[in-house]
């Protein structure tokens, strides 16, 4: 017999899904106010303060609950895996079009690869993350 919250749900994939959507609506809405910076270094600075703000968070439990998913997935985890990198990819990409956007605006260097500096930006993210797990 399941436990009562993972029938109500339907399955275990199914809360996961659950879960990591409230996730991004609320602890990750700071990546749509990122990227609404005025400035490219505005949305570095933005995006990187709020990870931060929320690692840091007492009352909250340490690391990132996306990460967490990403690097402690096993191979019966896939729906964990899929959904952690199905976001990253998400933020990468909304990062990578505002860069352009900054580009396009004169704001940011035309030879700067916009993805590139969205991929760093976001291992930078993911550095910060595991850090804070382990206590950092």
């Amino acid at each position: 017999v399941r436990p009562s919250l993972q029938a109500a749900f339907g399955s275990k994939e199914a809360l996961y899904r659950k879960a990591i959507d409230l996730y991004g609506r609320e602890a990750m809405a700071f990546v749509g106010e990122a990227v609404g910076g005025e400035t490219a270094a505005d949305v570095c600075r933005l995006y990187l303060k709020g990870y931060c703000d929320i690692l840091s968070d007492p009352g909250t439990p340490t690391g990132c609950f996306m990460i967490k998913g990403l690097v402690s997935a096993g191979r019966g985890a896939a729906v964990a895996r899929q959904e952690g990198v199905d976001r990253q990819k998400k933020y990468e990409a909304l990062l990578a079009r505002r860069f352009r956007k900054a580009q396009g605006d004169g704001d940011l260097a035309a030879d700067v690869d916009a993805r590139s500096l969205a991929e760093t930006l976001t291992v930078i993210a993911n550095g910060l993350a595991v850090r804070a797990d382990m206590g950092a």
